[in-house]
């Protein structure tokens, strides 16, 4: 399985906590976003993750380096990062569909929640927590089949289990597929800022049932605003205390 960071966009939201630099390199606790998640990652004993560049895509590099703890980085370059959504990072990640774990760079986590996602016996499926309040949740509802009915950010109608999409999510090569021949139509047509997230939904609801895993409450942020860097640092802090 192939294991993808997307770290190519600019994160204009965040500008003025980075000063400039790549919202990856930010730092907490001494270390950067994706040199957190990259360590992370490397304890599960993966031979190489890719991660997609775009914006200042050569710090990152400088920054990074080509391996942690033995397993390599391999770099992908979206350099259409300015006018493309992360779909389009997805899509320079892979030189041909495969079942792939897809996880954004501005996210704090404790590793032990990535084994049970690769793991599990659902082909396609999104990590879920408990929905944060935090204002950007990416809203989730799940039947009693724990298929998703509902993904996106619109407070869900639906009667169902209601969750929050952790921001990690397995695709398989099938689904993949489906995914890059709706994205070249659009590319065509001139649509392409689109995320990920917005092909799931479309693939999941027409043709290739997507699921959820919850696994219980979750150590997990998305770092997007000054209250998520607080978050973060007591997740750190939290996951630093169960070591001892």
């Amino acid at each position: 399985m192939e294991v993808i960071i997307l770290a190519a966009g600019k994160a204009r939201r965040f500008e003025e906590f980075t000063g400039g630099i790549p919202k990856p390199l930010f730092r907490l606790n001494g270390e950067s976003l994706l040199q957190k998640s990259l360590k992370n990652l490397s304890s599960l004993n993966l031979k190489s993750v890719s991660v997609v560049i775009g914006y200042k895509g050569n710090l990152i590099k400088e920054n990074i380096g080509n391996e942690i703890n033995g397993m390599e980085i391999i770099y992908k370059e979206n350099k259409d990062f300015q006018t493309t959504g992360n779909m389009h990072s997805l899509f320079c990640a892979l030189e041909q569909p495969e079942k792939c774990l897809v996880l954004d760079a501005d996210t704090v986590y404790d590793p032990k929640i990535i084994p049970p996602l690769i793991d599990c016996d659902y082909k396609n499926a999104l990590l879920l927590n408990h929905i944060s309040k935090s204002g950007d949740e990416m809203f989730v509802v799940l039947d009693d089949q724990k298929r998703v009915i509902h993904f996106g950010k619109e407070h869900p109608p639906h009667p169902g289990f209601k969750y929050e999409h952790a921001g990690f999510t397995k695709y398989s090569k099938e689904f993949i597929e489906k995914m890059f021949e709706t994205h070249e139509i659009n590319l065509d047509n001139g649509q392409t800022d689109d995320d990920h997230e917005y092909y799931a939904r479309r693939i999941n609801h027409n043709f290739i049932p997507l699921h959820g895993l919850f696994l219980g409450p979750i150590q997990w942020t998305e770092i997007d605003r000054f209250e998520d860097i607080e978050r973060a640092k007591k997740i750190l802090n939290d996951i630093e205390a169960t070591k001892i």
